[in-house]
C-alpha cells in the first residue's frame, strides 16, 4: 500500500510478518551474546581472585636474619608491580638473561632490582641472594649514603623485621652491593685491607676496655686493703697499776682506754 502526499509516493510503514520474525530472532541473539559476555567477565574475575589466594604462602626462614615471603606482597610501594597485566613485549624489546642468554618477558629480579636474570636462572640462596642493610654495611664496609644516596641508588624490597614486630627491614641484591663496594673502595684488595684495619681497631678497643676494667678492679682491691689498714689499731699501754685487793696488775691504753689485767709470778 502506498499513498501520494504533496505529489510524492510514501511507502507504508507497516512491516510484514517475516520481517517481524527476523527482528525477534536478532533481538534474542543479541541478548544471548550479552549474557555470554557477562558470564566470561565473571569467570575471569573469579580466576584472578583464586590465583591471588593460591599465591599466599607462609614466611620462610632464610637463615640470613629475615623471612622470605611471597614476592608479590612486598611492602615497598615503589617496587610493587602493577596489578594490571602489562602489554606483551616485542622480541626486540625483551631483555636478555645474563645467565642463559635467552630472551624473557618478566622476572622477579627484573621487576624489583632491574637485574636482567629470568626466574628460571634465579638462585635464591647463591649468586642472587638478598642481604639486609645492616649486613651489607658490616660485610662490605659501606654507609647509608653509599647505598641510598650515591647514583644510582640501589633498589631494595621491604620485609618484616623478625627482631621488631612493628618494623620492616630493607633487603638488597648481594651482587649489586658487591659492585657498589668496589665502586666505593676501588678494588677487592683495598676492601680486604680496610676490613683488617677495622678488625685491628676493634681488637684495640676491646683490649683497652679490658685493661681499664682490670685497673678498676685493682684499685678497688687496694682501696679495700687501705681501709682495713686504717681500721686496725695498735694499743699503747701506760704504766702498770697494782691492785692489792685482787693481787693483779692492770694497764690501760692511752688512746682508747682499753684495760688489760694480768698477774706476775
Amino acid at each position: 500500500m502506498s499513498e501520494v502526499e504533496n505529489g510524492v509516493s510514501v511507502k507504508s510503514t507497516q512491516l510484514s510478518k517475516s520481517q517481524l520474525q527476523r527482528m525477534k530472532r536478532n533481538r534474542e541473539k543479541a541478548l544471548q551474546l550479552r549474557k555470554a559476555r557477562i558470564a566470561n567477565l565473571s569467570n575471569a574475575e573469579k580466576a584472578v581472585t583464586q590465583k591471588e589466594v593460591n599465591t599466599i604462602s607462609r614466611p620462610r626462614d632464610t637463615g640470613a636474619g629475615f623471612f622470605a615471603e611471597d614476592e608479590e606482597s612486598d611492602l615497598n610501594p615503589e617496587n610493587r608491580p602493577l596489578v594490571s597485566t602489562p602489554a606483551p613485549l616485542f622480541s626486540s624489546d625483551r631483555p636478555i638473561c645474563l645467565e642463559c642468554n635467552e630472551e624473557f618477558s618478566d622476572s622477579y629480579l627484573q621487576t624489583y632490582f632491574d637485574y636482567h636474570v629470568c626466574d628460571s636462572c634465579r638462585d635464591n640462596d647463591g649468586a642472587h641472594a638478598l642481604i639486609s642493610k645492616t649486613d651489607a654495611k658490616k660485610e662490605y664496609l659501606l654507609q647509608d649514603c653509599d647505598l641510598d644516596k650515591r647514583e644510582p641508588p640501589l633498589k631494595y624490597v621491604l620485609r618484616k623485621n623478625p627482631h621488631n614486630v612493628h618494623g620492616s627491614m630493607k633487603l638488597y641484591l648481594r651482587l649489586q652491593v658487591e659492585n657498589r663496594s668496589l665502586e666505593v673502595h676501588g678494588s677487592e684488595e683495598a676492601i680486604e685491607e680496610k676490613r683488617e684495619q677495622r678488625e685491628e681497631a676493634q681488637l684495640k678497643r676491646k683490649k683497652k676496655a679490658f685493661d681499664k676494667k682490670v685497673k678498676t678492679l685493682r684499685m678497688e682491691v687496694r682501696s679495700s686493703l687501705y681501709r682495713k689498714k686504717d681500721l686496725s689499731h695498735t694499743h699503747t699501754y701506760g704504766a702498770e697499776v697494782y691492785n692489792e685487793d685482787d693481787d693483779v696488775y692492770t694497764k690501760a691504753c692511752t688512746s682508747c682506754g682499753h684495760q688489760v689485767e694480768f698477774e706476775k709470778m
